[in-house]
């Protein structure tokens, strides 16, 4: 039942899924400076996510996980930074209030959350939606998590199409093989 579900959500994800808002966030953390992420609870697993694969690439990133770590954070963005917004609802009020500083920075804000308009994706200049389709115990945490991971992926494997260079750095340094045969 739970794998039907996460299948379900993921299609459903799949078919409401903005290529142009993902190619702005791909281009976005790509030349960014520096890239700060931000999530709270549930979401936290898929921005952790986020933090590993984009370091993995030589991305300049940075997880903020409390409150006032988030709103001095985004504080001290500057134009040639980004940040990511990751909440399931969008009306998460911490990581809004974060989102209206950088906004008012005018920083590249990408939002990752359910599909829908909320204050997140009014707030943020780059939306990228998701669905987490159905009720019951945690199912919404559950697959909500799922999707998000899915689209950190995303991201991921566009990025590394343009960073590729840098995870050859990251197999060499844990002296692993590459997906192309190179060797330390």
């Amino acid at each position: 039942m739970v794998s039907k579900l996460n299948i379900e959500a993921l299609m459903s994800t799949l078919k409401i899924v903005d290529e142009k808002c993902v190619e702005r966030a791909v281009n976005a953390i790509n030349t960014a400076n520096r890239v700060a992420i931000y999530a709270l609870s549930g979401s936290l697993i898929a921005a952790q996510d986020a933090l590993f694969k984009f370091n993995r690439l030589g991305i300049n990133c940075r997880l903020y996980d409390t409150p006032h770590s988030q709103i001095l954070s985004a504080a001290t963005l500057n134009a040639e930074d980004a940040a990511i917004f990751l909440s399931y609802s969008g009306e998460t009020k911490d990581i809004i209030a974060a989102a209206e500083i950088a906004a008012n920075r005018r920083i590249k804000c990408i939002s990752i959350t359910k599909y829908g308009e909320n204050t997140l994706t009014k707030t943020c200049n780059i939306n990228i939606q998701h669905s987490s389709l159905g009720k019951g115990f945690r199912s919404f945490s559950t697959r909500s998590r799922v999707v998000q991971e899915n689209i950190i992926d995303i991201l991921f494997v566009a990025l590394a199409q343009r960073r590729g260079d840098h995870l050859k750095k990251y197999y060499q340094l844990f002296d692993y093989t590459a997906p192309n045969g190179i060797k330390k």
